[in-house]
């Protein structure tokens, strides 16, 4: 049991109903069979290795979570539905290797994403949201953390990701299902498998996609999450729940039409190019987050330091933290606090983004895709408004922006801890 105390900022429309109390955290194990329907599993194409080294992937509608109970009193009574100053549910859906171009909402001309489309319609669709590394198990430690993966050692110089031989890893447990934890306020996290290769959908959306396979996996992800948005919206929940769906990185375009797309971002899954870690960010609070879309830059890594404050806890003061809170921004009380970005590839400084502007110090492809490792001196510099594909460099003509984004780079540095990395322990201890 963690106990919490909170001091609450202020915001715009129903911030006022934000309590304090403790939290009790509860951990359940169970699958939801709405939201898991038999089906069949698609192998990459046979000309490429598969990259998972082992079956994670063999159902990819699992929910995987962890529900926290919040609570006014710690093992206090469950508070009535409309009790004030009740603390919102939280809950975070979170994709395997989707890419910035793969929803409707996002531009994608033929894959389906009706659900989605209306989430985004109907809450803030941030077309400048990051994820903290451009492969999954580090960018996964930064939402749990609030981190860069750095701090934590949750990455690696020799080895990008966990594997089943790894000597350390994060727990996962199933979540229970939301009917049931109606009467108090919950977290439920929704880590899919998919659509990380193998490929995988049930048979109800096998050939239903005019993407293909791949569309298929999209548009069962998609209706999965119409199935939550769904039963918030039947249990009386929608109006006290926060929703955000996001992905670990971009997509994993060496697998061709099993990859996915970044959309007009260049390159994918595995560099820092803008189409390895920007992803689609959309965030859905009914009459609290007002329609729009936010152009502002945040990141997975800012969830964990957005939602603990929103729930009533306290940002822990016991280590550096690289999140920020981006409700000003949510609740439409000011801009996004964030306004640079740091691309790490296995432990190394690849590119940063301050404002508009990004540098390249090292550039790199990935997966049999783009050029070998390049150093820049002097650095390539693009212009992420007018040119988010990355294709126009300006750094000879514009000397003034590198220095003052190399600056910054220099400050970035002072301030980072580095702890051992964790990946790269594998095989018998």
């Amino acid at each position: 049991m963690v106990q919490t105390q909170t001091t609450l900022t202020q915001g715009r429309k129903r911030r006022d109903r934000y309590n304090r109390g403790g939290t009790r955290m509860t951990a359940m194990t169970r699958t939801d069979p709405m939201l898991a329907p038999a089906g069949r599993q698609l192998d990459a194409p046979a000309d490429r290795p598969r990259q998972r080294g082992n079956a994670l992937a063999t159902r990819c509608l699992t929910v995987l979570g962890v529900v926290a109970v919040l609570a006014a009193g710690a093992l206090g009574e469950p508070q009535p539905l409309a009790a004030p100053g009740v603390t919102p549910n939280v809950v975070i859906i979170f994709a395997d290797d989707l890419g910035y171009g793969d929803l409707g909402a996002y531009g994608h001309p033929t894959i389906r994403t009706p659900h989605l489309d209306r989430m985004a319609a109907e809450g803030q669709r941030w077309t400048s949201f990051y994820s903290q590394a451009p492969v999954c198990s580090p960018s996964r430690a930064a939402l749990l953390t609030g981190r860069i993966h750095l701090r934590s050692g949750m990455f690696g110089r020799r080895q990008g990701v966990f594997f089943p031989d790894s000597h350390h890893g994060l727990p996962d447990a199933a979540v229970g299902f939301i009917r049931e934890h109606r009467d108090r306020p919950f977290f439920l996290y929704v880590p899919h498998t998919m659509p990380h290769v193998p490929l995988f959908r049930s048979e109800a959306f096998a050939g239903r996609s005019a993407a293909g396979p791949y569309g298929d996996v999209i548009e069962e992800i998609d209706w999965s999450v119409g199935r939550v948005l769904d039963t918030l919206r039947e249990e009386g929940l929608a109006e006290r729940t926060l929703v955000i769906f996001s992905s670990d990185n971009g997509p994993w375009l060496s697998y061709r039409q099993h990859g996915g797309s970044a959309g007009l971002l260049r390159q994918g899954k595995g560099t820092t190019w803008e189409g390895g870690m920007r992803v689609p960010g959309i965030f859905w609070w009914p009459e609290t987050i007002a329609p729009g879309v936010m152009q502002d830059i945040g990141s997975t890594t800012d969830l964990f330091t957005t939602i603990v404050p929103l729930a009533g806890g306290t940002v822990p003061g016991d280590r550096p933290l690289d999140g920020l809170d981006l409700s000003p921004a949510l609740l439409g009380s000011g801009p996004s606090p964030r306004d640079s970005m740091a691309f790490y590839r296995m432990g190394e400084l690849y590119a940063y983004r301050q404002g508009e502007y990004k540098v390249h110090l090292v550039t790199e492809g990935r997966y049999g895709l783009g050029v070998e490792r390049t150093e820049h001196d002097p650095p390539l510099l693009f212009h992420l408004g007018d040119d988010p594909g990355e294709h126009y460099d300006l750094a000879a003509e514009r000397p003034g922006v590198v220095a003052d984004l190399l600056a910054a780079v220099e400050t970035h540095r002072s301030g980072m801890t580095v702890a051992e990395p964790l990946f790269d322990a594998r095989g018998a201890p």
